[in-house]
């Protein structure tokens, strides 16, 4: 007997090109294959939308189009006009779910579905940031509290939701990030003469794409100088271009935002990812089943991706100068390279089902009580 379609809506912050709008994507293109999903935006498009819109069908209620200061201010005052269409609209659809994710989406998406009457509320945690204390007080009340249920992206997450917001074990479901296995494998290329080390994420502080343009500075005073290849946008860019043109690191090249992961991945051997935090890091994820050397920042939520001397390297967090020496340690040391490419094949090979979206879009159809 056929299983009757259950309708989730999903509430969202906006479209922007990330790498947990890029997990609910995938998501939700699996469940919409069983189930009937709506997507909710309560700040605005952006880059991404129409490719939701190809899965699910899309509302925008709410749009905030500037930044800064001026953007939360904003964002205080148009809220309650937000909050007011989302209940209508959670009321007329009367969904058997609403799964969000991120902040505003959180404080909104949980405390309106509660209101609704909606009795399964997900909140999806995918970062262990701390906020200050007006904007911890909102999630913890408004989102976490109206939460039913919460998936954490790792155990990195899941300890820092227990530790950090007090919230008790039971009501936390751990789900890591999964990846279309299948499409990153068109990310792998044939060595050439030169390695070409890259960046593939937001040019934000908590990125640390300062510390790799620094790291890469060193780097060239002992005249080693790779190609790097820069993916992503962000408030950094214009600080983070002019330093490389200060410095005369005429070898890295600024990409812009990568649309096309896989076709991004194709063009780099060694992905540095020079975190200040992370939740999960599907991007490490994405980079190994693509067949490429990580060199990271070592960071919990790492620890069960990258296995160091392994499959990558890992490097002290938030030091440019350790960052240098492990790849002046792999750029120098061809037979190191080789082997730590061989080592990411059979991490690929070991771990292409723990890892696999399919399979992830069935723990949250599970949590989602569908």
């Amino acid at each position: 007997m056929e299983t009757s379609r259950k309708k989730v809506v999903c509430v969202m912050n906006n479209f922007a090109i990330g790498g947990a709008e890029r997990v609910l994507l995938d998501i939700i293109s699996r469940l919409s294959e069983q189930h009937d999903i709506h997507v909710v935006s309560v700040l605005g498009g952006g880059p991404l939308q129409s490719e939701f819109e190809n899965v699910a069908q899309v509302y925008v209620l709410g749009s905030i189009p500037i930044g800064g200061f001026l953007g939360k201010l904003l964002w205080v005052f148009s809220s309650p006009i937000t909050a007011a269409r989302l209940l209508m609209f959670l009321k007329r659809e009367r969904p058997d779910a609403v799964m969000s994710s991120l902040f505003a989406a959180d404080v909104l998406g949980m405390t309106v579905a509660r209101m609704a009457g909606v009795r399964r509320r997900v909140l999806v945690q995918h970062d262990v940031h701390a906020f200050g204390w007006f904007k911890n007080l909102l999630k913890r009340r408004f989102g976490l509290g109206a939460a039913t249920n919460i998936v954490a992206v790792s155990e990195a997450v899941r300890d820092f939701l227990q530790v950090t917001w007090g919230q008790p074990r039971t009501k936390i479901t751990v789900i890591e990030n999964g990846v279309d296995i299948e499409q990153l494998q068109e990310g792998r290329r044939q060595q050439g003469d030169e390695v070409v080390l890259g960046f593939l994420g937001r040019l934000e502080p908590v990125k640390g794409p300062q510390y790799f343009l620094d790291a890469l500075v060193n780097l060239s005073q002992k005249n080693i100088n790779p190609r790097v290849l820069v993916f992503g946008s962000g408030s950094l860019e214009p600080r983070l271009q002019q330093f490389v043109q200060e410095k005369g690191l005429t070898n890295v090249t600024f990409e812009g935002v990568a649309g096309d992961v896989p076709a991004a991945l194709r063009v780099v051997d060694v992905l540095v990812v020079p975190s200040e935090e992370e939740g999960f890091g599907l991007v490490v994820t994405e980079a190994l089943f693509a067949g490429k050397v990580v060199v990271a920042s070592d960071l919990p939520a790492f620890h069960g991706l990258v296995n160091g001397g392994e499959n990558g390297l890992l490097f002290e967090a938030g030091s440019s100068e350790s960052l240098a020496t492990t790849l002046e340690d792999l750029l120098t040391d061809e037979k190191l390279l080789h082997a730590l490419q061989r080592g990411v094949d059979q991490w690929a090979d070991a771990n292409k089902d723990t890892f696999n979206i399919s399979s992830k879009a069935q723990e949250y159809e599970k949590a989602l009580g569908l």
